[in-house]
C-alpha cells in the first residue's frame, strides 16, 4: 500500500473488514508510522464503513507504517507514505514553551498570543445544515478579528434559558445525537457515523482556517444523556473521539466543560490518563474550572495548562496560580458581551457591555494570563453567526498589542506600578527594565529610574486602537517624601496601556 499525503495534511489508512469482536465498533488496532528519525503510534477507529487510521506527519520525506493489532505482535499489513513540503498554519501544534513554561508556543513561534472565543453549539451549525460552509464562514469572521482558539462542546443538548427550538437561530435541541438512537432513547453499543462525519468537517474547518479547538469532551449540565459515569461506554466514547481527531493539529483535549460536575477526581485522572495514551501526537490537556483537581499532584503531570472561569479577583487569580504551578493559566470565561440593545440584551441572564468585558481581558492578560471572548448570541444554542458585535474590534486591538511586543516575552512585575490601580509586566530586569507594559486607570506614578528622560513612551487606547507618544516631560511629583514621574493618559478615555521603552 502507497500513500501520498504532505505536511499539515491529514491522510487515511483504512480495511473494509479486520477480525476480532463481534462487532466492528470493538476492534482494536494501530498503525506506527516511522521516519525522518520518529516513530507515531496511532490507533485505529471504525468509522460505520471502515477501520481507518488518521494520521498527519511532521515533516516531508519517505515514511512507512505497519498495521497491528492491539493484541498481536506482528503486523498484519504495511505500506510507504510519500510526505511533501505543505503547510499546517499551526506548525504541529500548540506546545509549552520551553523558554517560559507559563506560556504558549507554535512551533518556534513564542510570540503567538491565543485568544480564545467560546461558542459552545458552533459544531451545530454543520450538523444541523451540512454542507452549508457557516463554521468555515463564522473561523474566518473571527480570525480577521484576532481570535485564534475556539471552545466548544463536542456535543451538548439544550439550555434552561432558551428551552426548545424558540426559533431558527435556535439550535437546542440538534436534530441529530452522537451515538445510535437518541438523546431520550440512546444505544450506546454504536456511535452515529452520519454525526461523526458531519462533525469531521467542523474540525476541518479549524484545521483549515488555522485556528485551535479546545474540545470539552463532557458538559454536564446541557440536558445530555451521557453514558454512564465510570462505564465501559464513557471509557470508549473518550477513546473514540480521541483516536478520530488526534492527527488534527488544531486538536486541544479538555474533560469537561465545568469539570467540578464529576465529583469523582480519580474518574478525571482515569479518563485523561485514558486520552494521553490514545493520543500519538500529544496534544495539550487541560481540565475546565476544577479547582481542587489542579491541587493534586498528579494533576500537574497530566495536565498541560489550567482552564478556570474566574469573574473577579481577575489579577491576582493569575499570580496565585502561577506562584503555585508552572503552567500557562486560561481565563476561560469572566464575562459575556451583551447585544446591541445593551446589558439587558442576553440570552443567558447576564451580559456586560463590551467595553467591560475587554477591561477584563486586558487585566487577566497584564497578569500573565490568556482571556476568552464570550458574545451573548454566539455562546450558546442561541447561534447568530454573521453579527459583528463591537467587542470583536476590542480584543482585535489587544491581540494586534500583544503579537507586536511578544506576550511570551514579558512577565508580571507591580513593583513599578504605584499610586493608581495599574497593572504592570516588563521585560529584562528592574529596577531599569529594558521595557514595560501598563495597564493604567487615569494615571500612573513611577520611580525616577523609569523617567522621560530615560523612557520613550507610547501610549495605546484600547478602545480605538490609537497611539499617541508621550512627548510632554512630566515635572516629577512628591509623594511622602519620595519623588515620582507621573504618566497620564493624554485620551478621553478612561483607561490606556503605556508601553515604556529604554532609550539607547
Amino acid at each position: 500500500m502507497k500513500i501520498a499525503v504532505s505536511v499539515g495534511e491529514t491522510g487515511e489508512i483504512s480495511f473494509k473488514d479486520l477480525p476480532g469482536k463481534a462487532s466492528p465498533w470493538d476492534v482494536r488496532w494501530y498503525c506506527l508510522l516511522s521516519g525522518n528519525h520518529e516513530e507515531i503510534r496511532v490507533p485505529g477507529f471504525y468509522n460505520g464503513e471502515a477501520q481507518v487510521c488518521r494520521f498527519s506527519l511532521p515533516a516531508a520525506g519517505n515514511w512507512t507504517f505497519k498495521a497491528f493489532m492491539d493484541s498481536e505482535k506482528e503486523a498484519f499489513a504495511e505500506g510507504t507514505i510519500q510526505c511533501s513540503e505543505g503547510e499546517d498554519l499551526l506548525k504541529g501544534g500548540l506546545r509549552i514553551n520551553p523558554a517560559n513554561r507559563k506560556r504558549f508556543t507554535l512551533g518556534d513561534d513564542d510570540s503567538v498570543f491565543v485568544m480564545s472565543y467560546e461558542a459552545n453549539w458552533l459544531w451545530a451549525l454543520e450538523t444541523s445544515d451540512p454542507g452549508s460552509g457557516r463554521i468555515d464562514a463564522f473561523l474566518k469572521l473571527i480570525k480577521s478579528y484576532g481570535f485564534n482558539s475556539v471552545l466548544m462542546n463536542a456535543y451538548a443538548y439544550d439550555t434552561t434559558w432558551a428551552a426548545g427550538n424558540t426559533s431558527p437561530f435556535d439550535f437546542g435541541p440538534p436534530g441529530i445525537y452522537p451515538w445510535a438512537g437518541s438523546n431520550e432513547e440512546p444505544d450506546f453499543s454504536q456511535f452515529n457515523p452520519e454525526f461523526w462525519n458531519r462533525f469531521d468537517t467542523v474540525v476541518e474547518a479549524f484545521q483549515k482556517n488555522g485556528i485551535l479547538l479546545h474540545l470539552y469532551f463532557k458538559v454536564f449540565n446541557k440536558m445530555v444523556n451521557w453514558p454512564e459515569q465510570g462505564s465501559a461506554q464513557e471509557k470508549e466514547y473518550f477513546r473514540y473521539v480521541t483516536a478520530r481527531y488526534q492527527a488534527y493539529s488544531c486538536m486541544i483535549w479538555d474533560f469537561s466543560k465545568e469539570s467540578y460536575y464529576e465529583q469523582n477526581e480519580d474518574r478525571v485522572t482515569e479518563l485523561m490518563t485514558l486520552v494521553k495514551e490514545t493520543d500519538g501526537y500529544g496534544r495539550l490537556r487541560t481540565v475546565h474550572d476544577y479547582p481542587s483537581y489542579y491541587r493534586k499532584e498528579v494533576a500537574y503531570d497530566l495536565l498541560d495548562f489550567i482552564t478556570v472561569q474566574q469573574h473577579h479577583n481577575f489579577h491576582g487569580s493569575v499570580l496565585l496560580e502561577h506562584k503555585d504551578h508552572d503552567w500557562p493559566y486560561l481565563n476561560a470565561e469572566f464575562g459575556y458581551e451583551c447585544g446591541g440593545g445593551g446589558v439587558t440584551d442576553v440570552t443567558y441572564g447576564y451580559g456586560q457591555t463590551p467595553q467591560t468585558l475587554v477591561e477584563r481581558a486586558w487585566e487577566v492578560s497584564m497578569s500573565g494570563g490568556y482571556p476568552a471572548y464570550y458574545y451573548t448570541n454566539t455562546a450558546w444554542d442561541i447561534i447568530h453567526e454573521t453579527e459583528i458585535p463591537q467587542g470583536y474590534q476590542f480584543f482585535r486591538i489587544l491581540a494586534d498589542f500583544f503579537k507586536k511586543h511578544n506576550f511570551s516575552r514579558f512577565r508580571p512585575f507591580q513593583d513599578h506600578c504605584l499610586w493608581r490601580s495599574t497593572f504592570c509586566m516588563i521585560k529584562g530586569s528592574s529596577p531599569r527594565p529594558d521595557e514595560l507594559l501598563m495597564y493604567v486607570d487615569e494615571h500612573i506614578l513611577v520611580p525616577p529610574a523609569l523617567s522621560f528622560e530615560d523612557y520613550e513612551g507610547t501610549w495605546l487606547n484600547i478602545y480605538s486602537g490609537e497611539e499617541r507618544k508621550v512627548e510632554k516631560k512630566y515635572v516629577p511629583v512628591c509623594v511622602d517624601r519620595e519623588e515620582y514621574s507621573i504618566y497620564k493618559i493624554p485620551f478621553t478615555a478612561p483607561k490606556a496601556v503605556l508601553h515604556l521603552k529604554r532609550r539607547k
